[in-house]
């Protein structure tokens, strides 16, 4: 592994695990482990790099969750399969919340591209959620809102109250039925 995937690479886990505030690139050096030299020869800043942590995250994310749900057959199974995913996701064993939420929260105000960065993330699930909705979807983006509150509001009470006990999946297939039966009928049919 070259020394500036090493980098990212050990960035991210700490970034996950502490929070930004927390980690400072003499951290993530003595981890790698590399020159001060190697890594501003990579990355100018912190900031710097975790605009590439964050860039580098959000296309793992979305080419995962993309796949998962063109898997699937339909718009409405494909709208399971994103909530499945992300119920995968939340009890994965390095799940400690959203990544962009944290530099959003910690770090947003103080860098617009991090903010940027956030919300291009947040929109790319958002129109994938919006391509898979029935185009006789009557006000698609409240649709489109209804369920990404769902998934956010799921990723808070994770990190909040730790993995599923199974109210969240029942909230998930309570979310979905409502979707299905208010836009998909007969299920399954757009």
């Amino acid at each position: 592994m070259d020394a500036k995937t090493a980098i990212l690479n050990t960035a991210e886990s700490l970034f996950n695990q502490k929070g930004y505030a927390a980690v400072g690139v003499d951290l993530i050096r003595d981890r790698v482990p590399v020159s001060k030299t190697t890594l501003y020869r990579h990355f100018r800043g912190k900031n710097d790099l975790i605009h590439a942590v964050l860039t580098r995250r959000d296309d793992v994310f979305q080419t995962s969750l993309r796949t998962a749900a063109e898997q699937a057959p339909s718009g409405y199974a494909r709208l399971q399969a994103i909530f499945s995913w992300h119920q995968q996701w939340f009890q994965s064993a390095t799940f400690n919340g959203c990544l962009f939420q944290k530099a959003l929260a910690e770090l947003g105000t103080e860098d617009p591209l991090i903010a940027q960065l956030a919300q291009r993330h947040k929109r790319q699930i958002a129109a994938l959620i919006a391509a898979n909705l029935p185009a006789t979807a009557s006000e698609p983006s409240l649709w489109v809102d209804f369920l990404m509150a769902q998934l956010e509001g799921s990723n808070n009470q994770v990190v909040q109250f730790g993995p599923d006990d199974g109210r969240l999946s029942a909230c998930h297939r309570l979310a979905l039925t409502y979707v299905q039966q208010a836009l998909f009928s007969p299920p399954d049919q757009n």
